[in-house]
């Protein structure tokens, strides 16, 4: 019957349907919706790292995480005071580490003369990330810390392929409520530096 005919043709166009992809829709100018995961003042970023090195150039240098998010690891600027909200979500570092060159292999990288506060939130390192030099998968680090350091509420976690949570190796470090692991068993939470003179090498 004609109608069956139909109804059999309508039940195939939507199974073709269910099976096919649905693309991201773009604006009316042609461009894609950004998506912003942090925070400083009025202005939105799509990176950690971004809104980082905006808040060393603002007179608000705190940073909110606006959401769950991960990206690339996060470096502090020589002298930098800044704050890190982590406003109750978690940052993973999923893509390339940083640090120094010929050891990049660190999460997060606060330098020397910085003044940076980390809090409220959970911080985790993937055993995927890769280096920024050799790009090779190698979370050895958490945190490289030489700056005056604070972490209140925060939770550091990282995989099997992390030896140290919090590398500690200039400047004052004060931790208030932290959770610090790792899946490999013989992790250090907390190693301490110490330098005989001014210089360093980070």
């Amino acid at each position: 019957m004609k109608i069956k005919r139909i109804l059999s043709a309508f039940l195939a166009g939507a199974v073709v349907l269910g099976s096919m992809a649905i693309p991201a829709f773009a604006d009316e100018t042609g461009t894609t919706e950004k998506t912003y995961v942090a925070q400083v003042g009025g202005n939105k970023y799509e990176t950690l790292q971004d809104a980082v090195n905006a808040a060393a150039n603002s007179t608000d240098n705190t940073v909110k995480l606006l959401s769950n998010a991960s990206g690339d690891g996060v470096v502090t600027k020589d002298g930098q005071t800044v704050i890190i909200d982590l406003s109750g979500y978690t940052y993973t570092v999923n893509g390339k580490l940083v640090g120094s060159d010929g050891s990049m292999t660190n999460g997060f990288q606060l330098l020397q003369g910085s003044n940076v506060t980390i809090k409220n939130g959970t911080i985790v390192v993937t055993d995927d990330t890769i280096r920024g030099d050799t790009l090779k998968p190698t979370p050895y680090m958490i945190i490289q810390n030489y700056a005056n350091l604070t972490m209140e509420n925060v939770t550091a976690k990282g995989g099997n392929k992390t030896r140290y949570i919090l590398s500690s190796n200039y400047g004052n470090t004060v931790l208030k409520s932290v959770n610090f692991s790792a899946e490999y068993s013989k992790v250090y939470a907390i190693d301490l530096m110490h330098w005989e003179n001014e210089s360093y090498i980070y």
